[in-house]
């Protein structure tokens, strides 16, 4: 019986992981690949949002009126960053969130912007800008179920 015991733990163990995984591919699905990040007050959009060139546009014509602490855009073509804007810490938002993007990019050859928007840092002079900001991108990124 214990090895029947310990087997039936694997098992469960392992079928346990498995909704885990798809709970969280559904959930990713679900918003497209943009997560608002409620504790954080922060929106990230990941490459799987594949926003348009018009999104991504609009969005980099609503960000020079924001401190760069509030964002960090990077822009890829077939997976390599070619440019970034921002001073936005991912970690602070998500720990490994730079390079997991960046991963992902990279392994999809993805071409077009990914984005964080939000505010890790202890400036409470940018509360309202963070705050402007975000409801600014939620009016471009209306089409997206991100609440």
């Amino acid at each position: 019986m214990k090895n029947l015991s310990w087997t039936l733990r694997y098992v469960l163990v392992t079928m346990v992981l498995v909704l885990v995984v798809a709970c969280a591919a559904v959930v990713g699905a679900k918003n497209a690949g943009i997560i608002y990040v409620h504790d954080k007050d922060a929106i990230v959009v990941r490459p799987e949002a594949q926003l348009s060139q018009n999104e991504c546009d609009s969005i980099n014509a609503i960000l020079p009126k924001y401190d760069k602490h509030l964002y960090r855009i990077r822009t890829y073509k077939a997976g390599k960053l070619t440019r970034e804007k921002g001073q936005l810490n991912l970690n602070k938002i998500q720990a490994g969130l730079g390079s997991d993007i960046s991963a992902k990019a990279k392994s999809t050859g993805f071409t077009g912007c990914s984005v964080a928007f939000g505010d890790a840092t202890t400036f409470q002079s940018l509360m309202p800008q963070r705050k402007d900001l975000l409801k600014n991108l939620k009016s471009i990124l209306r089409n997206y179920d991100i609440e």
